[in-house]
């Protein structure tokens, strides 16, 4: 894991060479957390992890729903 100290109004700058890349911004450090303000192309994904974990799920609950329906219908 890389970790990077950053203050408010800084930026890093992400993604693979030679693409376009993105941009988080630190927009606020407060006691309660971090805000971060994100600049990433128009076809990038962005969710917080459990968002993700949860998408990920559901996905392969649905892929074994449907090989499950097909497996049914070949008997």
């Amino acid at each position: 894991m890389l970790v990077i100290t950053r203050k408010k109004g800084e930026a890093i700058i992400l993604g693979p060479k030679d693409q376009e890349l993105a941009r988080v911004v630190i927009v606020e450090d407060t006691l309660r957390g971090v805000r971060l303000g994100f600049e990433i192309p128009r076809d990038w994904i962005i969710h917080r992890e459990e968002v993700w974990h949860a998408i990920q799920e559901d996905a392969k609950k649905e892929k074994d729903s449907q090989e499950d329906t097909r497996k049914n219908q070949e008997e």
